[in-house]
């Protein structure tokens, strides 16, 4: 019953968003997402990138004070699809809320400042593209911890790309 209502309440929040959205929203690509500059943040970040290892350094950008895009530091990934991750700061640590594999599209919802009860916080939203050009719904929290995803269907309001 919870899920039901709280999908219900986000596919709401989305509607009121989408309804509004030529006004209240830009379309980028994550590369040119500000760069981090509060040097604090980025000693955190930069430890971040030295444990999560792999073979492709990432390059990490800046959504607002506490949620951050970590991508591979590859040309190739302005051409195809290449794994994202959401990167979140709180207390002082660095943590990884998920991962998707997606073209680099982000749209902006400037607007987006919905109160949801279920969960006493306040969200803002943006959507990220997939590889298959379908977006991903996120809501970020203001100050708790809990992120929301949802899939948006391909069919029902086409948002642009860029």
């Amino acid at each position: 019953m919870q899920t039901a209502r709280l999908f219900s309440t986000c596919m709401l929040v989305y509607l009121a968003q989408v309804a509004g959205a030529h006004a209240s929203m830009t379309c980028k690509r994550i590369e040119q997402l500000p760069t981090v500059s509060d040097s604090r943040t980025l000693g955190l970040l930069e430890a971040y990138k030295k444990m999560s290892g792999g073979s492709n350094p990432l390059l990490i950008r800046q959504l607002d004070s506490r949620f951050f895009m970590a991508f591979p530091a590859d040309q190739d990934c302005k051409n195809s699809a290449c794994y994202y991750r959401l990167l979140n700061l709180k207390d002082g640590e660095i943590n990884e809320r998920f991962s998707f594999l997606g073209t680099g599209v982000i749209l902006l919802f400037f607007s987006s400042n919905v109160q949801i009860a279920h969960f006493q916080d306040r969200f803002s939203t943006i959507a990220l593209e997939t590889s298959v050009q379908t977006h991903i719904m996120v809501e970020l929290p203001f100050t708790g911890n809990t992120v929301l995803v949802s899939a948006r269907a391909p069919q029902k309001i086409k948002l642009p790309t860029c």
